[in-house]
């Protein structure tokens, strides 16, 4: 969490993906969709793969597929 507060893209990813799931943290899409967005904005590819995935299928936020279009 300390790496991510500090803008390491990696690590904003790996907290979206503990949030997604539930591992470690109470699950909690729309705080994954946070951290996605924070390394997305840092152009790390995981992370718009995930938001992608996210806005395609409405998961931790309103689906928007052309949005979804973007991120991939």
């Amino acid at each position: 969490e300390q790496a991510a507060a500090q803008d390491f893209p990696r690590a904003q990813n790996i907290l979206g993906d503990l949030y997604w799931n539930g591992d470690s943290v109470p699950q909690d899409k729309s705080q994954a969709v946070h951290w996605y967005e924070q390394a997305a904005r840092q152009d790390y590819p995981s992370a718009l793969c995930n938001l992608g995935l996210c806005y395609e299928n409405g998961d931790g936020v309103e689906q928007d597929v052309a949005k979804a279009v973007e991120y991939y």
